[in-house]
């Protein structure tokens, strides 16, 4: 609590400097990606929020044009940092999920309750997984980043992996961020969630179950404009990685030799008082990991 109350003080010192040193980091002179074509898509979500965290905007975008979403909870919730029980955590964990679903228009949720902190790509997710895409048969998938400090982060998208080498998907496959921003370098898609971010903040409202903040996810998705060509009407934007199904196969067999655990590399970017810290250090090691993956991506 004193910790917190702290950050709050020196935010007015400190928003100036995230200003200047992001807009730096993230300028680039991308066009906006249009999501129209959009009919349905499949969101992989390790843990309750991250969905709303990582595309929350871009899910409603899509449901307001006809798009229909699924969304697939990996974990059953139960190590979330809280003051609940375990059994309390999962129940309230769901509840939040059924009333995200309501607000972004999510169509259907599923949980495949796997561990909490302890995801492993075992064959029995895995062929689950595969036979879900090939009944769903989504246009895209989204998914987490191979590059995470959240070892669940990293495993939800080797099971996506996995599941992909044991069917025919012709789709695209899209990496979302959410505690460790994707290298702006490998960035590739930037959808303009600026008319839904009012909505997209309620969404993040109602996750009252574990003790973090999100103005730091809110903050960030401001900043990354700077990424566009043009950005003078545009507040608030969300990030992807997009790969075709063989290459995201391949990044995850060039990237399986480098674990699940990149604390070292990467703090959590969800306090904006935090955020020169969770972005900037070790910079040169995180890009040397994307290009050890994803090289032969523009």
């Amino acid at each position: 609590m004193l910790k917190r109350k702290a950050l709050k003080i020196a935010r007015p010192f400190i928003t100036p400097l995230n200003a200047y040193f992001l807009k730096k980091y993230y300028k680039n002179n991308m066009e906006l990606t249009p999501i129209e074509s959009m009919k349905k898509i499949l969101v992989l979500a390790p843990h309750v929020d991250d969905e709303t965290i990582g595309l929350g905007g871009t899910i409603l975008n899509a449901v307001s044009n006809g798009t229909e979403v699924h969304c697939i909870y990996i974990t059953d919730g139960s190590k979330s940092v809280s003051g609940l029980s375990k059994e309390g955590l999962m129940a309230a964990r769901k509840q939040e999920a059924d009333k995200v679903q309501q607000i972004l228009g999510i169509h259907t949720i599923e949980y495949f309750d796997q561990p909490d902190g302890q995801v492993t790509v075992n064959q029995q997710v895995v062929k689950k997984l595969a036979n879900y895409i090939e009944k769903f048969d989504p246009d895209i998938i989204f998914t987490t980043t191979f590059i995470d400090c959240h070892p669940d982060h990293v495993a939800t998208a080797r099971i996506l992996a996995n599941s992909l080498e044991e069917i025919n998907f012709n789709g695209e496959i899209w990496s979302y961020e959410i505690n460790c921003p994707i290298d702006p370098s490998y960035i590739n898609r930037v959808i303009d969630v600026t008319k839904q971010s009012e909505k997209k903040n309620t969404a993040l409202s109602v996750f009252q179950s574990q003790s973090i903040d999100f103005d730091g996810f809110v903050y960030l998705s401001q900043v990354k404009r700077a990424l566009l060509k043009n950005h003078a009407n545009i507040k608030s934007v969300e990030t992807f990685l997009a790969l075709s199904p063989a290459t995201f196969i391949q990044v995850s067999k060039r990237l399986n030799g480098e674990g699940t655990h990149f604390s070292h590399l990467f703090r959590q970017v969800n306090k904006t008082e935090t955020l020169l810290l969770g972005v900037l250090p070790n910079r040169q090691q995180k890009h040397e990991l994307y290009r050890k993956g994803y090289h032969f991506e523009s």
